[in-house]
Parts: C-alpha cells; structure tokens; sequence
C-alpha cells in the first residue's frame, strides 16, 4: 500500500505541461477530488491535521482513498461510494485490468522489436478488449457510458493503435508511419508498465487516478474499441 510521503512525492512528478497533478486530479469527477470536496472536515479529524497547504491535504485524501479500497478489497465495510454502482470493484477486477494492459505492451513489443507488422498479429491487437480496464475508468470516474466520453490516457492510446491498424490494413497509412507510431506507443505503455508493477493491487485505483487522467480538453468520445 502506499504510504502518505510516497503519495507526496508522486504528485511532484512533472507532468510537462502547464497544469500540474494536482489539477489534473481535480479537473474531473473522481472519488479523490469527492474526499477533498465534501469528506475533507472529517478527514483531517481523523488524521489530526489543523492547517496544512493544498498538495499535503490531497495527498492526505488519496491516502485515505488508498486505505478504504485496500479495506473494500479484504471484505470490511467502508464509507466511501464508487463512481459507478453498476460495476463491483475486485481484486480480481483489478488484476484482468492489469493483466490487459500487460498483454497489449507485449504484442506492442514484439511486433516493434521483431519488427512483424504481419495481418494476423495486428488484427490480433485490434480484436483486444479491455473491458475489465474500462470497468476500473467506471469506479474511477474516468468513462462515462452514459454521455459516451471518456478520461483516460490509456484507453486513447489503445483507440489509436486500433484505428491506426485499420488505417493500415485497409492500406490508408504506409508501414513506416505505423512503425513510428508504435515505437511511441510501445515507449509510453512501457513506461506505465513500470510504474503499475511498482505499486500493490490496491494501488492500482490511485494510479488510474493520478496518472491516466487526461487534460480537460482532451476529454474524448468512445469509439468501438473492437473490429471484427
């Protein structure tokens, strides 16, 4: 689980744009900014906490975040709502969600490694879902199905590798483009690999939170995520 200074620490990782992790939390509706808005007085009873600067208190209630879904996971009851009452968060959720992040950064890799840009392993890529990832976006707050939008990093760049391959295939994109447009994709699902191996099950809800929010602006509409 993560601890309070880990937490801190990870909301002063550059985000390399004009608006800050923070912000970004707080550009969307999510169960951290909800703890902020209207469980913060009773959050800084229980931690003692009398007058502290903005990045301390939302570090304080992701903290509290982080324990109450640690808790939901082990079967104790809890104050906190999800997002979406329609999904059931679980540690098996969690673990399909990540195990689906996992498998599109290993065909990514071994297509841009072995350099294999044959139909068969693309269409396979396109076919994916990721159903239990956007199920996570859902308890997060991350995909609203009912205005058909979404949040999520990720789940863009999963969008643009299948409309990329369908590009492709249907012969609309030449193979040096998609080669350097899987290079990058690779690069970032590595990256966020890492970090998701770094962190406990639990964890995952805050990753998805802190570093999956995409910028207000870009706030997309949900395509078809699967070609058949």
């Amino acid at each position: 689980m993560l601890s309070y200074e880990r937490i801190f620490e990870l909301l002063q990782i550059d985000t390399q744009h004009d608006d800050s992790r923070a912000l970004r939390i707080m550009s969307c509706e999510n169960p951290i900014k909800d703890l902020y808005i209207y469980e913060l007085a009773r959050i800084k009873r229980k931690y003692d906490i009398s007058t502290i600067d903005f990045i301390s208190t939302l570090a304080t209630c992701i903290k509290e975040y982080n324990d109450e879904v640690a808790k939901h996971l082990k079967g104790q009851t809890i104050s906190m709502h999800s997002k979406n009452k329609t999904v059931y968060l679980s540690e098996e959720l969690i673990q399909n969600a990540i195990n689906e992040i996992s498998t599109i950064t290993d065909i990514l890799r071994s297509i841009v490694l072995n350099n294999d840009y044959n139909f068969t392993l693309l269409r396979s890529l396109q076919r994916m879902k990721v159903d239990n990832f956007i199920a996570v976006l859902q308890i997060c707050g991350l995909v609203d199905l009912s205005n058909n939008q979404f949040r999520s990093k990720i789940l863009s760049r999963i969008q643009n590798i299948k409309e990329q391959v369908g590009n492709y295939c249907d012969e609309r994109m030449p193979q040096e483009k998609l080669e350097e447009e899987f290079v990058s994709h690779l690069d970032y699902f590595t990256q966020q690999k890492q970090m998701i191996d770094q962190m406990q099950g639990e964890d995952f809800l805050v990753y998805v939170i802190m570093f999956d929010t995409r910028r207000y602006k870009h706030n997309r509409k949900i395509k078809s995520l699967t070609y058949y």
